[in-house]
């Protein structure tokens, strides 16, 4: 039995769960969305997790994931800072010029923010693009 960690979260507007263990030995499809990839476990049950479908077959290989670690340190930065200006995903996007998916990619660390979006959210939380990225 193989053991994996994922990021999982619960309904439309929850707030994600910080990790789930699963059993390797029972994932039987994965399906990738927009910005969460559905797993199918023992043929009746689904996950939605924050990982990619690329990310969880390495997970399985044993394979290292540090650049998607990091991209997840950074999502949670720009999530706090989206928090502590006291703006929802949809504010937040309209004051970056995107839309509330691309928020959503940012704080999952399914992708990152362009140089000039970087500056951007730094500016709103009162910090340079190096603090922001340094987490």
């Amino acid at each position: 039995m193989k053991l994996i960690k994922l990021n999982h979260f619960t309904g439309d507007d929850s707030e994600w769960i910080e990790e789930i263990y699963i059993n390797a030995d029972n994932i039987i499809c994965i399906r990738p969305k927009d910005w969460f990839s559905d797993i199918e476990i023992s043929g009746s049950r689904y996950l939605k997790v924050e990982e990619t479908v690329e990310e969880i077959q390495s997970l399985l290989d044993g394979k290292d994931t540090i650049k998607y670690s990091h991209q997840r340190r950074i999502g949670k930065k720009i999530q706090e800072i989206r928090r502590m200006t006291g703006m929802n995903l949809v504010e937040f996007g309209k004051n970056c010029g995107i839309g509330i998916y691309a928020v959503m990619k940012w704080e999952t660390g399914r992708s990152l923010p362009s140089a000039e979006k970087l500056a951007q959210i730094a500016d709103l939380a009162g910090i340079t693009v190096r603090d922001l990225l340094n987490v």
